[in-house]
């Protein structure tokens, strides 16, 4: 192999783990920017046409996003600085400009002097390259226990990995 074609690969090499080292960061500013009530920096991680599909229903565009994180009437302002957003064992595939994360996600509540798991979650985060980084074009959310956990998703993902 010659010095080029070895460039060329460590190159490509570099910019794959430089990829999955930004989007990890998109993932932890997405828990810390949701736990201390920072929604317009939360909402600023997704593209402006980004989707939260949750088993309840999807939200759409950065106005129905603002307005899921920061409406005061809505559950998550009841949670604010007082919870821990966790992705836990994050699996990254890249692809060019668009990525796939899936994982396990935890929501840790603490209402009062205990912490509790307040959800636990299958997540699959599609994120595209944005200048220099990435950003969350569609999450979509299902509880562990509900009909697609170990169905449909999870199947999904085996066969695509």
């Amino acid at each position: 192999m010659d010095i080029d074609t070895r460039l060329a690969a460590l190159d490509a090499r570099v910019r794959r783990l430089e990829d999955q080292r930004k989007i990890r960061e998109v993932l932890a500013a997405y828990g810390f920017n949701a736990d201390l009530g920072r929604s317009d920096a939360w909402v600023d991680l997704w593209t402006d046409d980004g989707i939260y599909d949750l088993d309840a229903g999807a939200h759409s565009g950065r106005a129905q996003l603002q307005d899921l994180i920061a409406a005061p009437a809505n559950y998550h302002k009841s949670i604010e600085n007082r919870s821990q957003h966790i992705a836990l064992n994050p699996h990254i595939r890249i692809d060019g400009d668009t990525a796939v994360v899936e994982c396990y996600r935890m929501l840790v509540v603490k209402p009062a002097d205990e912490a509790k798991v307040g959800a636990g979650a299958y997540t699959r985060f599609e994120l595209v390259r944005r200048g220099d980084g990435w950003a969350i074009r569609r999450q979509t959310r299902r509880m562990t226990g509900g009909d697609e956990w170990g169905g449909r998703l999870l199947r999904d993902y085996l066969v695509a990995g």
